[in-house]
């Protein structure tokens, strides 16, 4: 006895939501990369004004080539939880305090080497992360930007994002008083700047 089943979600629609999650995925990466102009605009601009006017036109053709039929229905419902996870869910925002969460230990464990002078120099500012304390995910940045004080002090950029030109975001520990202090001032002007802890920072510049 032969055995028919429905096939509830289209094939060009598995393939959208595929394909999302792709982008989704490449999205992700490049935030934790170094991007430069050309970077940005094929691998995080581009791919954001893919993901929402792609499925839309799929679909939007559908429903006028089908009318409204249970597949479209559930075609409708499947990209809508796609968008729903990539806009709303994994944004760079929540990527950001995955990494702070996932990451912290590790951090603190840096920042112990840093203060005894222990991490390799790699040139200038720039040191390199023991391979014991790469940071989650894998393929970020294994290097982070070190300020060290004449008063023993210092401060610690671990980059999240290099941006364009000359901005980026990431975490930023410093015991330094001025700097501490500059810290509270950009934080308390608003903007995408935050305070995590004592000492401990994420800015957007």
């Amino acid at each position: 006895m032969m055995i028919v089943t429905r096939n509830w979600i289209s094939t060009s629609t598995k393939f959208i939501v595929i394909a999302c999650i792709i982008l989704l995925v490449l999205r992700s990466v490049l935030h934790y990369g170094e991007l430069g102009f050309f970077e940005f605009i094929l691998f995080n601009l581009f791919p954001n004004w893919l993901l929402l006017l792609l499925p839309i036109s799929i679909l939007i053709y559908r429903i006028i080539k089908k009318r409204i039929k249970l597949s479209v229905i559930t075609d409708s419902a499947m990209i809508l939880l796609t968008f729903y996870t990539i806009y709303f869910v994994m944004t760079p925002d929540n990527l950001d305090q995955m990494d702070w969460n996932r990451n912290y230990y590790k951090r603190q464990e840096i920042v112990r080497l840093a203060k005894e002078k222990k991490l390799a120099n790699v040139y200038g500012s720039i040191y390199k992360i023991p391979h014991s304390l790469h940071l989650f995910p894998y393929f970020k940045s294994r290097e982070i930007n070190i300020q060290y004080n004449a008063d023993e002090t210092l401060t610690i950029t671990f980059f999240t994002d290099r941006g364009l030109l000359d901005h980026y975001s990431g975490f930023i520990y410093s015991n330094n008083k001025e700097m501490v202090e500059s810290l509270d001032e950009k934080v308390k002007e608003g903007g995408n700047d935050y305070k995590k802890e004592m000492n401990w920072y994420f800015i957007h510049d």
